[in-house]
């Protein structure tokens, strides 16, 4: 199986093997748990909101959330059903929406002034290159919920989590911060967990002195995955 990583695959090979095999052959997620269901369509609201913010040039806009919640659950719903994987039903929405969503918009003030992207994707070939997204060449790559560029070299990554855990992963992070890191004007790094439901932030720091560390942590788990020959099943959540 000769397909690039990323940090859900990574995630989803440790947990069960064999659905990291079915995830490869396309197989649909039809088992995913409600509550990963619920973080689908709030992160697709998170998007559509800060991209309307950017293209308004406001910090902040209340006025279109209603208008938002309708569109979004539309459009989550068509992406559900052409995936082949659950989705929400309007009471579930209403519920995700009133605790994940607008109570966000209402606190969150965008840098609309520093974000350089919303829903990033980004490819690196195993030498650390850049290369397109869906090119043979990928060897590692991940979308990144929110990009800024803070100036100087300093590089801002927020990813927003939508459980009530509390605790992102750290691999995770250090994956998005090898990415960034892999350009030659980036200096500086920091990687945020945005728990949304918690009004929460759990922040990571990384400077140009980590990278060789996180790229040969990255290699390890990456051989143990691509030099797999059998994918056993682990019973669990994932499986």
């Amino acid at each position: 199986m000769n397909q690039p990583l990323s940090y859900s695959r990574i995630r989803l090979f440790m947990a069960c093997p064999k659905q990291y095999a079915f995830r490869l052959a396309g197989r649909p997620q039809t088992s995913l748990p409600l509550i990963m269901t619920r973080g689908k369509y709030a992160h697709a609201f998170y998007e559509k909101y800060t991209r309307t913010c950017l293209e308004t040039n406001s910090m902040q806009n209340l006025a279109i959330l209603d208008d938002l919640k309708r569109s979004v659950f539309r459009e989550a719903c068509q992406d559900s059903a052409r995936d082949g994987e659950p989705f929400l039903s309007p009471r579930d929405w209403d519920e995700v929406f009133e605790m994940l969503c607008r109570p966000w918009a209402e606190r969150t003030a965008l840098p609309v002034d520093n974000i350089s992207g919303v829903e990033v994707k980004w490819a690196r070939r195993d030498d650390g290159m850049e290369t397109g997204f869906n090119a043979k060449t990928a060897w590692m790559r991940g979308v990144l919920d929110r990009v800024e560029h803070l100036g100087k070299g300093v590089v801002r990554v927020v990813d927003y989590k939508t459980g009530y855990g509390g605790h992102g992963d750290p691999m995770q992070s250090d994956i998005y911060a090898w990415a960034m890191l892999q350009d030659e004007d980036t200096k500086e790094v920091t990687v945020v967990f945005e728990h949304t439901a918690m009004d929460k932030r759990e922040v990571y720091e990384y400077t140009k002195m980590d990278l060789p560390v996180l790229d040969k942590q990255l290699r390890v788990m990456a051989e143990a995955i691509l030099s797999c020959e059998e994918y056993n099943p682990r019973p669990g959540v994932a499986c």
